[in-house]
């Protein structure tokens, strides 16, 4: 039996969409540990992690980078398992570029609905994995007839429940982002109904309707790397100059903490740090109308802060504004 398997895995080969998006999450993963561990949130941040107010800020490549960012040994196994579960049946069923199109298109729609219902930082590939079984179901239910029996009962009712799993999972475990999770599904969904005749261009070289989503997911990755690795020495930078600032206020130097925090407000205004310890200082250099803008905008950037006030010791005494809810 041992034999067999050994036989198994020495045949097993993935298709080159699936096999690309395998390399690139697993290469992204070691890259994170590298930097300092997946589990820390300046690397999440740095490596392209959805998160609302940098997205709303222009950084739209948020979007896209989160499905291949992990933040966990398990994270990764789970999510390259499913993977190479289903990647190679729709990308047999649908060929390379509708396959890598609806990988991207799920994974950045989940990320789009968890940043739209939620102002927690996103990871995970869970969304575009919950794309591609959106898409077998579609398959499955609308052109059985190219699907043999042994696909039939695989992408039937066992399908069905591993999705009502994992959505039900999502709802009772905390911390697990359920709307990215929906919204990857439903995308990779209304994909493949719009690509439902897809299946008569079975190669990478097959016509247009092949070649353009495999350019439009490639052009999309690429771009949105590109972008990260341009961001990735600026945000590097405000993460010294956030630690740095601190180093100086525990010596007592609050001269060079704002200027430090200042820099740092200057080049990412989405994080909210520097704007909570600006207000901080200004608080207690006499400076209130100072100290109450900043205080207001980091509380905008995460309404967390104002629960966390006492504990960062503020002391702004003005009545904050109401604060409208972001769009």
């Amino acid at each position: 039996m041992v034999a067999a398997v050994l036989e198994e895995l020495k045949q097993f080969r993935l298709p080159a969409g699936t096999a690309t998006a395998f390399a690139t999450t697993l290469v992204v993963f070691i890259l994170m540990t590298l930097a300092g561990g997946p589990a820390s949130l300046d690397v999440l941040l740095a490596f392209g992690a959805s998160c609302r107010p940098y997205f709303l800020a222009g950084e739209y490549w948020r979007a896209v980078m989160p499905m291949f960012l992990h933040l966990s040994l398990v994270h990764l196994f789970l999510n390259l398992y499913a993977l190479c579960l289903f990647g190679p049946e729709l990308e047999r069923l649908c060929g390379c570029g509708v396959f890598a199109l609806i990988y991207v298109g799920a994974g950045a729609a989940g990320s789009l609905g968890s940043m739209l219902m939620t102002r927690q930082i996103g990871a995970g590939a869970s969304g575009a994995i919950l794309g591609i079984c959106g898409a077998l179901l579609v398959t499955r239910y609308q052109t059985p007839r190219v699907l043999s029996e042994k696909d039939r009962a695989f992408l039937g009712r066992p399908l069905v429940l591993t999705v009502l799993a994992t959505l039900a999972f999502g709802w009772i475990v905390p911390g697990i982002d359920n709307w990215a999770h929906m919204s990857g599904l439903l995308a990779g969904t209304a994909m493949r109904w719009f690509f439902r005749m897809s299946r008569r261009y079975p190669d990478l070289a097959g016509p247009g309707l092949l070649r353009a989503p495999l350019m439009i997911a490639l052009t999309t990755v690429c771009l949105a790397a590109s972008a990260t690795i341009d961001r990735y020495p600026v945000l590097c930078r405000v993460n010294l100059l956030n630690q740095i600032g601190k180093e100086s206020l525990a010596k007592g130097d609050r001269v060079h903490a704002l200027s430090n925090f200042r820099e740092a407000e200057r080049l990412e205004p989405a994080d909210y740090r520097p704007h909570l310890e600006l207000s901080s200082i200004y608080s207690s250099l006499g400076r209130e109308q100072q100290a109450h803008e900043e205080y207001y905008w980091a509380v905008r950037l995460e309404p967390e802060v104002r629960n966390a006030r006492n504990s960062y010791n503020k002391a702004v005494k003005h009545e904050l504004p109401a604060i409208p809810p972001s769009r």
